[in-house]
Protein backbone atom coordinates (compact mmCIF):
# COMPACT_ATOMS: atom_id res chain seq x y z
CA UNK A 1 0.00 0.00 0.00
CA UNK A 2 1.86 3.44 -0.91
CA UNK A 3 2.05 6.18 1.88
CA UNK A 4 -0.91 8.73 1.72
CA UNK A 5 -0.29 11.69 0.19
CA UNK A 6 -0.03 14.68 2.70
CA UNK A 7 -0.24 18.25 1.77
CA UNK A 8 0.40 20.92 4.21
CA UNK A 9 -1.67 24.35 4.26
CA UNK A 10 -1.20 27.36 6.43
CA UNK A 11 -2.26 31.04 6.32
CA UNK A 12 -0.32 34.24 4.89
CA UNK A 13 0.87 35.49 8.25
CA UNK A 14 3.62 33.14 7.58
CA UNK A 15 7.26 35.02 6.68
CA UNK A 16 8.36 31.82 4.34
CA UNK A 17 9.87 32.78 1.15
CA UNK A 18 8.40 31.79 -2.35
CA UNK A 19 11.08 29.12 -2.89
CA UNK A 20 10.56 27.55 0.26
CA UNK A 21 7.17 27.53 -0.29
CA UNK A 22 7.07 25.29 -3.62
CA UNK A 23 10.01 22.92 -2.27
CA UNK A 24 8.12 21.78 0.54
CA UNK A 25 4.55 22.08 -1.66
CA UNK A 26 3.17 24.34 1.05
CA UNK A 27 -0.02 26.10 0.49
CA UNK A 28 -0.76 29.51 1.74
CA UNK A 29 -4.30 30.92 1.84
CA UNK A 30 -4.65 34.65 1.17
CA UNK A 31 -5.80 37.39 3.96
CA UNK A 32 -6.85 40.56 3.18
CA UNK A 33 -5.50 43.91 4.43
CA UNK A 34 -8.23 46.97 4.43
CA UNK A 35 -7.77 50.65 3.98
CA UNK A 36 -10.98 52.81 4.19
CA UNK A 37 -12.75 51.49 1.50
CA UNK A 38 -10.30 49.71 -0.27
CA UNK A 39 -9.38 45.82 0.30
CA UNK A 40 -5.57 44.28 -1.03
CA UNK A 41 -6.09 40.35 -0.70
CA UNK A 42 -2.78 40.20 0.05
CA UNK A 43 -1.03 36.42 -1.23
CA UNK A 44 2.40 36.77 1.15
CA UNK A 45 4.33 38.55 -2.31
CA UNK A 46 1.95 41.02 -3.59
CA UNK A 47 2.87 44.06 -1.46
CA UNK A 48 6.44 45.61 -0.91
CA UNK A 49 6.74 44.76 2.67
CA UNK A 50 9.57 47.58 2.68
CA UNK A 51 6.98 50.31 1.21
CA UNK A 52 4.39 49.35 3.33
CA UNK A 53 5.80 49.85 6.84
CA UNK A 54 7.70 52.68 5.49
CA UNK A 55 3.57 54.83 4.85
CA UNK A 56 2.34 52.77 8.16
CA UNK A 57 3.89 55.40 10.46
CA UNK A 58 1.32 57.80 8.94
CA UNK A 59 -1.34 55.37 8.32
CA UNK A 60 -4.68 57.30 10.05
CA UNK A 61 -7.25 55.17 10.31
CA UNK A 62 -4.68 52.39 10.52
CA UNK A 63 -5.63 49.41 7.80
CA UNK A 64 -7.19 46.52 9.11
CA UNK A 65 -6.76 42.68 8.40
CA UNK A 66 -9.37 39.85 8.31
CA UNK A 67 -9.83 36.34 7.03
CA UNK A 68 -10.63 35.04 3.91
CA UNK A 69 -14.14 33.89 2.78
CA UNK A 70 -14.43 30.80 2.73
CA UNK A 71 -15.09 30.52 -0.81
CA UNK A 72 -11.58 31.86 -1.10
CA UNK A 73 -10.45 28.83 1.22
CA UNK A 74 -12.36 26.61 -0.48
CA UNK A 75 -11.29 27.18 -4.26
CA UNK A 76 -7.59 26.79 -2.51
CA UNK A 77 -8.13 23.69 -1.12
CA UNK A 78 -9.50 22.61 -3.46
CA UNK A 79 -6.73 22.76 -6.23
CA UNK A 80 -4.27 21.35 -3.60
CA UNK A 81 -6.76 18.42 -2.52
CA UNK A 82 -6.04 17.01 -6.37
CA UNK A 83 -2.70 16.16 -5.29
CA UNK A 84 -3.33 14.80 -1.96
CA UNK A 85 -5.36 12.32 0.46
CA UNK A 86 -5.33 14.40 3.29
CA UNK A 87 -4.39 18.06 4.04
CA UNK A 88 -2.85 19.23 7.76
CA UNK A 89 -3.88 22.88 7.90
CA UNK A 90 -2.00 25.31 10.52
CA UNK A 91 -3.32 28.44 11.33
CA UNK A 92 -3.45 31.50 14.30
CA UNK A 93 -5.09 30.72 17.50
CA UNK A 94 -8.98 31.13 17.28
CA UNK A 95 -8.66 34.23 19.86
CA UNK A 96 -6.35 36.07 17.54
CA UNK A 97 -7.57 36.00 14.04
CA UNK A 98 -10.95 34.18 11.94
CA UNK A 99 -8.94 31.98 10.14
CA UNK A 100 -10.12 28.83 11.61
CA UNK A 101 -13.45 29.21 11.56
CA UNK A 102 -13.17 30.16 7.16
CA UNK A 103 -10.44 27.13 7.00
CA UNK A 104 -13.73 25.03 8.91
CA UNK A 105 -16.08 26.23 6.49
CA UNK A 106 -14.01 26.22 3.60
CA UNK A 107 -13.03 22.74 3.83
CA UNK A 108 -16.60 21.10 4.89
CA UNK A 109 -17.42 19.92 1.46
CA UNK A 110 -14.50 17.08 1.61
CA UNK A 111 -14.13 14.11 2.57
CA UNK A 112 -15.01 13.40 6.01
CA UNK A 113 -12.08 12.36 8.20
CA UNK A 114 -9.40 13.95 5.15
CA UNK A 115 -8.71 17.15 6.87
CA UNK A 116 -6.98 17.61 10.31
CA UNK A 117 -7.03 21.68 11.78
CA UNK A 118 -4.23 22.23 14.15
CA UNK A 119 -4.04 25.96 16.22
CA UNK A 120 -0.85 26.58 15.89
CA UNK A 121 -1.01 28.44 19.30
CA UNK A 122 1.16 31.41 17.87
CA UNK A 123 1.99 32.96 14.99
CA UNK A 124 4.85 34.17 12.07
CA UNK A 125 8.06 32.37 12.20
CA UNK A 126 6.50 30.71 14.82
CA UNK A 127 4.65 29.19 13.69
CA UNK A 128 6.38 28.26 10.39
CA UNK A 129 8.74 25.97 12.38
CA UNK A 130 6.03 24.14 13.13
CA UNK A 131 4.89 24.42 9.35
CA UNK A 132 8.01 23.28 7.99
CA UNK A 133 8.12 20.09 10.41
CA UNK A 134 5.21 19.05 8.91
CA UNK A 135 6.03 19.54 5.50
CA UNK A 136 9.13 18.03 5.82
CA UNK A 137 7.63 14.77 7.65
CA UNK A 138 5.29 14.71 5.19
CA UNK A 139 7.61 14.60 1.95
CA UNK A 140 9.93 11.72 3.44
CA UNK A 141 6.86 10.05 3.38
CA UNK A 142 5.55 10.12 7.23
CA UNK A 143 2.07 9.00 8.49
CA UNK A 144 -0.31 11.64 9.67
CA UNK A 145 0.45 10.55 12.90
CA UNK A 146 4.42 10.71 12.21
CA UNK A 147 3.18 14.63 10.89
CA UNK A 148 1.50 15.61 13.64
CA UNK A 149 3.89 14.31 16.31
CA UNK A 150 6.35 16.51 14.16
CA UNK A 151 3.97 19.77 14.98
CA UNK A 152 4.13 19.18 18.29
CA UNK A 153 7.63 18.66 19.27
CA UNK A 154 8.36 21.85 16.96
CA UNK A 155 5.55 23.68 18.85
CA UNK A 156 7.46 22.74 21.92
CA UNK A 157 11.00 23.04 20.89
CA UNK A 158 10.20 26.74 19.48
CA UNK A 159 11.29 29.77 21.15
CA UNK A 160 10.76 33.50 20.14
CA UNK A 161 10.33 37.35 21.13
CA UNK A 162 9.35 40.45 19.08
CA UNK A 163 10.47 43.80 20.99
CA UNK A 164 8.26 46.38 19.67
CA UNK A 165 9.07 50.40 18.88
CA UNK A 166 6.33 51.29 19.75
CA UNK A 167 2.80 50.41 21.33
CA UNK A 168 0.60 52.89 19.17
CA UNK A 169 -0.67 50.27 16.61
CA UNK A 170 -1.59 47.88 19.50
CA UNK A 171 -3.63 50.55 20.46
CA UNK A 172 -5.00 51.57 17.71
CA UNK A 173 -5.92 48.71 16.35
CA UNK A 174 -7.88 47.72 20.06
CA UNK A 175 -5.30 44.83 20.78
CA UNK A 176 -4.06 46.85 24.17
CA UNK A 177 -6.52 49.26 26.21
CA UNK A 178 -5.61 52.98 25.87
CA UNK A 179 -4.17 53.29 29.37
CA UNK A 180 -1.17 50.61 29.21
CA UNK A 181 -0.27 52.32 25.83
CA UNK A 182 -0.47 55.64 26.73
CA UNK A 183 1.65 54.55 29.86
CA UNK A 184 3.93 52.75 27.58
CA UNK A 185 4.55 55.75 25.41
CA UNK A 186 5.04 58.24 27.66
CA UNK A 187 7.68 56.46 29.43
CA UNK A 188 8.90 55.29 25.85
CA UNK A 189 9.02 51.87 27.29
CA UNK A 190 9.80 48.94 24.55
CA UNK A 191 8.27 45.53 25.61
CA UNK A 192 9.35 42.51 24.34
CA UNK A 193 5.89 39.83 23.79
CA UNK A 194 5.97 36.69 22.65
CA UNK A 195 2.71 34.32 22.25
CA UNK A 196 2.31 31.14 23.97
CA UNK A 197 -0.31 28.74 23.84
CA UNK A 198 -2.80 32.18 22.02
CA UNK A 199 -1.84 34.33 24.62
CA UNK A 200 0.45 37.56 24.67
CA UNK A 201 3.43 36.79 27.15
CA UNK A 202 5.70 40.18 28.74
CA UNK A 203 9.27 39.06 28.50
CA UNK A 204 10.50 42.45 29.31
CA UNK A 205 10.44 46.51 29.13
CA UNK A 206 13.13 48.60 28.54
CA UNK A 207 13.59 51.97 27.63
CA UNK A 208 16.10 51.79 24.63
CA UNK A 209 16.03 50.02 21.34
CA UNK A 210 20.50 49.70 22.43
CA UNK A 211 18.69 47.49 25.23
CA UNK A 212 16.16 46.04 23.20
CA UNK A 213 18.92 44.53 21.55
CA UNK A 214 20.90 43.30 24.16
CA UNK A 215 18.07 41.79 25.95
CA UNK A 216 16.96 40.17 22.88
CA UNK A 217 20.68 38.63 22.44
CA UNK A 218 20.87 37.52 26.12
CA UNK A 219 17.88 35.58 25.59
CA UNK A 220 18.97 34.47 22.33
CA UNK A 221 21.99 32.95 24.13
CA UNK A 222 20.24 31.18 27.18
CA UNK A 223 17.70 29.55 24.96
CA UNK A 224 20.18 28.13 22.43
CA UNK A 225 21.87 26.43 20.46
CA UNK A 226 19.13 26.00 17.49
CA UNK A 227 18.24 23.51 14.28
CA UNK A 228 16.80 26.85 12.76
CA UNK A 229 17.21 30.82 13.80
CA UNK A 230 14.98 33.51 11.99
CA UNK A 231 15.45 36.98 12.70
CA UNK A 232 12.76 38.95 11.85
CA UNK A 233 11.76 42.51 11.56
CA UNK A 234 9.63 45.61 10.98
CA UNK A 235 11.38 47.80 8.40
CA UNK A 236 14.47 47.63 10.84
CA UNK A 237 17.02 45.63 9.25
CA UNK A 238 20.05 47.53 10.93
CA UNK A 239 18.83 46.01 14.49
CA UNK A 240 17.78 42.60 12.57
CA UNK A 241 21.10 42.63 10.92
CA UNK A 242 23.11 43.06 14.69
CA UNK A 243 21.23 40.47 16.30
CA UNK A 244 21.60 37.74 13.39
CA UNK A 245 25.94 38.10 12.99
CA UNK A 246 25.76 38.32 17.00
CA UNK A 247 24.05 35.45 17.43
CA UNK A 248 25.61 33.45 14.25
CA UNK A 249 27.53 31.32 16.85
CA UNK A 250 24.19 29.71 18.01
CA UNK A 251 22.73 27.79 15.23
CA UNK A 252 24.52 25.47 12.28
CA UNK A 253 23.20 27.35 9.14
CA UNK A 254 23.46 31.35 9.19
CA UNK A 255 20.06 32.87 10.61
CA UNK A 256 17.76 33.94 8.19
CA UNK A 257 16.62 37.51 8.11
CA UNK A 258 13.69 37.71 7.24
CA UNK A 259 10.21 40.74 7.42
CA UNK A 260 7.69 40.19 9.52
CA UNK A 261 3.98 39.49 7.63
CA UNK A 262 1.98 42.72 6.90
CA UNK A 263 -0.77 40.56 8.88
CA UNK A 264 0.80 40.84 11.37
CA UNK A 265 3.16 43.91 11.46
CA UNK A 266 0.28 46.10 10.88
CA UNK A 267 -0.58 45.55 14.50
CA UNK A 268 2.82 45.08 15.68
CA UNK A 269 3.97 48.61 14.28
CA UNK A 270 6.64 49.33 11.98
CA UNK A 271 10.53 49.32 13.87
CA UNK A 272 10.08 45.89 15.50
CA UNK A 273 12.45 43.18 15.82
CA UNK A 274 12.73 40.19 16.90
CA UNK A 275 13.79 36.21 16.78
CA UNK A 276 12.34 32.44 16.45
CA UNK A 277 14.12 29.54 17.52
CA UNK A 278 14.07 25.99 16.79
CA UNK A 279 16.21 24.59 19.22
CA UNK A 280 18.43 21.88 18.91
CA UNK A 281 17.24 18.65 19.68
CA UNK A 282 14.13 19.75 19.19
CA UNK A 283 12.48 16.17 17.66
CA UNK A 284 13.93 14.51 21.33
Amino acid sequence: MSAQAIRIVTDVSSELEKETLNEMKISLVPGYINEGDDSTLFDGFNLDRKRYYDELRDKNPLPTTAAPAPGIVREILDTVFDEADHLVIITLPRNVSAYQESFRLGSEHLPERSVTMVDSGTLGSSQDMQVLAAAETAQAGGSLEMVLDAIKSARSGTVSATALSTMENLRRSGRVNMAQAGLATLLQIKPILAMVDGEVETYARVRTFRKVRLELLRMLREQGPYDRLVVEHANNLQDATWLAEQAGDLVTKSPHIGMISPIMGTHLGPGAVGYTGLKTGWRD
